[in-house]
């Protein structure tokens, strides 16, 4: 965490992400971890509108790159859909499995409001909802 000036000279508190592998995979793992690691809650109500909307962004930037191409049997939307659910479930196995095997409640409630911890690691709420999402996900296999 480092306390960044602002163009006005404002200071404001700035949080780095780093990515422990790259590599040849689904391009809706980045789009999972980036909506399950906000630590705003109101992203989560829009998760499904966030996920359409990356898959037209990406779609539109592939138009632009292979002009006269049929990009969108690439990844039909449905596929990406599909893909999206599995990253999702991926990420979930890493933090259920790894994350989480000393966790506890009182943990994440101490944790809360701190910047340094991904939002399902110091939100009770948001760590309930990945939990129900892992089951509605499940339930749809």
């Amino acid at each position: 965490m480092q306390n960044a000036r602002t163009e006005n000279g404002d200071h404001t508190d700035v949080g780095m992400i780093g990515f422990q592998w790259t590599g040849a995979g689904l391009c809706a793992t980045d789009v999972a971890y980036a909506i399950w690691t906000c630590p705003q809650f109101g992203v989560l109500d829009k998760e499904k509108e966030l996920v359409l909307y990356y898959h037209d962004q990406l779609i539109e930037a592939l138009l632009e790159t292979f002009p006269g191409d049929d990009v969108r049997s690439w990844l039909p939307l449905d596929q990406f859909l599909e893909e999206y659910q599995t990253c999702f479930l991926d990420l979930s196995r890493c933090i259920i499995a790894d994350q989480w095997k000393t966790m506890t409640l009182s943990t994440i409630r101490e944790r809360k409001g701190k910047m340094v911890y991904n939002a399902y690691n110091k939100d009770q709420d948001i760590a309930k909802l990945l939990l129900t999402r892992v089951m509605q996900c499940l339930d749809k296999m």
